[in-house]
């Protein structure tokens, strides 16, 4: 669950309501900037609340997972944010009282009136009768399919095949799964679907010259960096000698996440780093390129962040180069700066523009599984093909 845009009042995502108030609501609370799960004291006009907040304010425009628990013999109320828990508190047992009235999704109810509507995108919602145990908990941060393998989350998918002009004036080049299109300029000429070009392994792709001007951009992020995700992105490299950043997800002075490639002599490699959210430090995951790998060919590579929720100094990134294995590497980080834009081909606060080609970029709520990757990127030797 996740605001589209900066919220400026209460945003209420599902309520259980009695005659003149909820019992319980799940929600956004603009006067402190946090998520909230709240009880009410009574059944009354203006009750009083009893609440657990999460400890940072939600990352704008992009995708949070929320659950909350009540646990009516002790009174405790927990919230939970990205599998990892935010705040315990309680609520007086004697004060609980049952809400006869509806649940209601995307609003509350609150002195007899409906209000608090949620401005955003809500998804898979689910309640339980019950408190949930902590594997349980875990369980639904990363859900597995009937089969056992991890349930990978589609959270952005441009196919980067061409750009159109919307009514604003502003070229954009169209994602699959939210309609978040990335905005295209600065590429030579009027008409910025010329920055897409015919391949012939691959039919139309982005081409990169290198060029400062070009701007293949998002204005918001797409995941809440502090959870376990996944970028994918198919990679032509047009020049060996000449690092790039191939896309990033930062500021203007801090990376939150950066796939990149980078040329040392007679080697080179990718790479997929992250800043520490209280310092300048890197921590990198490395994939080598070897004597036998063309760089003039189409390559995949996934940079992944992985969240142990059970304990945060499990947490590492790792990055593979065409799923192989003895192609990649992890490193451990337990600090994620969360949020920032997204940008294709160019750098922030390190490195320089990326020269090449890109084709098929998707973000992943999750780790993303071998098998969903092979669904997506079919064709590769390590898929069977």
């Amino acid at each position: 669950m996740g605001p589209a845009h900066q919220p400026v009042k209460a945003r209420v995502i599902a309520s259980a309501n009695g005659a003149n108030t909820a019992a319980a609501g799940l929600g956004y609370d603009p006067s402190t900037k946090r998520w909230v799960f709240a009880r009410t004291a009574a059944d009354v006009a203006i009750p009083q609340l009893y609440k657990a907040s999460s400890k940072e304010s939600p990352v704008n425009g992009a995708w949070s997972h929320l659950l909350a628990t009540y646990d009516a013999p002790t009174g405790a109320l927990r919230l939970y944010v990205n599998g990892r828990l935010q705040q315990e508190t309680s609520a007086p047992i004697a004060n609980a009282w049952k809400a006869t009235g509806p649940l209601t999704v995307g609003r509350s109810f609150l002195a007899g009136a409906a209000g608090g509507y949620f401005g955003g995108s809500l998804d898979h919602l689910q309640i339980w009768q019950r408190v949930l145990r902590p594997e349980e908990v875990l369980e639904l941060q990363a859900p597995r399919s009937s089969q056992g393998p991890v349930v990978t989350g589609d959270a952005a998918h441009w196919p980067l095949d061409t750009a159109v002009r919307g009514q604003d004036g502003i070229w954009r080049s169209r994602d699959t799964i939210r309609g978040a299109g990335f905005t295209i300029a600065g590429f030579q000429g009027s008409d910025q679907s010329k920055a897409f070009v015919s391949d012939a392994e691959r039919g139309k792709v982005l081409e990169l010259t290198g060029a400062r001007r070009e701007s293949v951009s998002l204005g918001h992020p797409v995941v809440d960096a502090s959870a376990s995700f996944s970028v994918a992105v198919m990679v032509k490299i047009a020049d060996p000698t000449k690092p790039g950043v191939i896309i990033r997800q930062g500021s203007s002075t801090k990376d939150t996440w950066r796939l990149a490639y980078e040329p040392d002599g007679t080697t080179a490699k990718f790479t997929f780093a992250r800043v520490n959210a209280d310092t300048n430090t890197e921590t990198v995951a490395t994939s080598p390129i070897y004597d036998g790998d063309a760089l003039d060919t189409w390559h995949l590579l996934v940079g992944t962040y992985h969240v142990d929720p059970r304990d945060p100094s499990n947490d590492r990134i790792e990055l593979t180069m065409d799923l192989r294995s003895r192609d990649g590497s992890q490193a451990s980080f337990a600090a994620p700066t969360r949020d920032g834009a997204v940008v294709v081909g160019k750098p922030g606060p390190t490195g320089t523009p990326f020269a090449g080609r890109l084709d098929d970029i998707r973000i992943y709520t999750g780790d993303l599984s071998p098998i969903k990757a092979c669904q997506d990127y079919p064709g590769l030797e390590a898929c069977g093909a």
